[in-house]
């Protein structure tokens, strides 16, 4: 059974799997508790609590913890949350957690949070990702995150995305 998080005085030893979503509610607003909950507690939080996180919530996380979530936990962001994001967390995120975002958080990718990705991260994209990315977004991948991508994502762009893209981008893909 889930317990209040107002009966702890700190968190940093606090089991996040016990953190109910009603406790993430309440850590939104409080960035300082929020941050004190350590990496495994933020990569034990369940889909609930995951789905409680609003935007100053998910946004507080720092970038460690951003890095402690697991594929499965970055599957339940919606596109608002993935908005939220700094750039700071998309870039500390694994490349398998980027690859894990539904096509329909995609579009919450910021055109800063896209270019925030890392090469891996742009080659762990599926086409279907992709195609959800709009035209400033693709146009701030980096050469590097164009060069990684597989071919199977390349064969799958719009002629909308590769005309959108800068030479320097398309001298990557050959």
């Amino acid at each position: 059974m889930p317990v209040s998080i107002t009966s702890y005085a700190s968190l940093a030893t606090f089991s996040g799997s016990r953190l109910a979503s009603a406790d993430i509610t309440a850590l939104n607003s409080s960035t300082t508790l929020l941050q004190t909950l350590s990496s495994a507690a933020i990569a034990s939080l369940s889909a609930a609590a995951i789905r409680a996180f609003d935007t100053n919530g998910i946004s507080a996380l720092t970038t460690t913890q951003a890095a402690a979530l697991t594929a499965t936990q970055v599957g339940f962001l919606s596109s608002t949350l993935v908005n939220g994001l700094t750039t700071s967390q998309v870039a500390a995120l694994n490349f398998r957690n980027v690859a894990s975002l539904s096509t329909s958080a995609i579009n919450g990718l910021s055109e800063t949070n896209a270019a925030a990705l890392t090469s891996n991260a742009v080659g762990a994209l599926t086409s279907s990702q992709l195609s959800r990315f709009t035209i400033t977004n693709i146009d701030n991948l980096s050469t590097a995150g164009i060069s990684s991508l597989s071919a199977s994502a390349i064969a799958g762009l719009s002629s909308t995305l590769l005309n959108a893209m800068t030479t320097s981008q398309i001298a990557a893909i050959s």
